[in-house]
């Protein structure tokens, strides 16, 4: 099969707004730094790993991959016994973006079948609807983000297309002990609620909502109109990453919200 060649954001996502321009062009810089700041990342033996690739393509299409109904997948897997159960949760949440997973399985999925499962999904779509213009696709790209002696920070970006108006763009960050437990903000910050604190600051500021301001009428849905951490949180040298996936906080219009929250601002 000749090699998928596609290019996505697996990076920060800017908005910039009318107002604010200074503060929020600062804002920018510190975010490419961040970025730049990841790029490469020494791991301790108890995290090697070695990147897999899954590919799927649609074969009664005889144009290039790209234009073609087609899964491309490139995910960690660790080496060492003690992150399996780090392995069976990164290949079942790609399995459930998919749409193929299930995250509570204590068995660990075959992406390889489930990419094979989507194409074959499309061809019976093809057959009920031969007239289509549709090309499906997912693709997903991921990279270690941080690591240090007891934990590591994975970062992965992802994009995909089966029908509707418009495809899916996710965002997904994954922290690992060096037994493979997934971590969650409590385990990487003495105080949640000054964090939480820290956050919503800079979400307020970010948005330009005011003091008072209700987030139901600035265009957000937070559960019971109260600020509440993203579902997804990484690590970098000296900062946290907070990331809100669209639909998650506001309409797929909206996009996908990044924040910065460096160490030692939580000081």
């Amino acid at each position: 099969m000749r090699r998928l060649i596609f290019l996505f954001s697996t990076g920060i996502i800017l908005i910039n707004s009318c107002t604010n321009v200074t503060e929020n062009k600062q804002e920018t810089k510190t975010e490419i730094r961040q970025e730049k700041r990841i790029e490469a990342v020494k791991v301790i033996e108890a995290f090697a790993y070695e990147m897999k690739t899954i590919l799927a393509k649609d074969e009664s299409c005889e144009a290039e991959p790209i234009e073609c109904t087609h899964v491309a997948i490139n995910y960690p897997v660790f080496l060492k016994e003690n992150m399996s159960n780090a392995n069976r949760i990164i290949t079942n949440s790609i399995a459930d973006l998919l749409g193929f997973g299930d995250l509570e399985s204590s068995q660990q999925a075959d992406l390889q079948k489930n990419a094979n499962k989507l194409i074959a999904d499309f061809q019976d779509f093809k057959k009920e609807f031969p007239d289509s213009k549709q090309v499906w696709n997912f693709r997903l790209k991921s990279r270690v983000a941080y690591s240090d002696e007891e934990k590591i920070s994975l970062v992965f970006a992802s994009q995909s297309y089966t029908g509707g108006a418009h495809g899916a763009v996710n965002q997904v960050y994954f922290n690992f002990d060096k037994n493979g437990r997934l971590l969650k903000i409590g385990d990487l910050v003495e105080d949640v609620e000054n964090f939480k604190v820290v956050a919503e600051q800079k979400f307020r500021h970010k948005k330009n909502i005011k003091d008072g301001q209700s987030y139901s009428d600035a265009g957000y849905n937070f559960p019971n109109d109260e600020f509440s951490l993203p579902a997804n949180i990484g690590i970098t040298d000296n900062a946290f990453v907070l990331y809100y996936n669209q639909y998650e906080i506001a309409p797929y219009s909206s996009g996908p919200t990044h924040l910065v929250i460096l160490y030692e601002e939580l000081k």
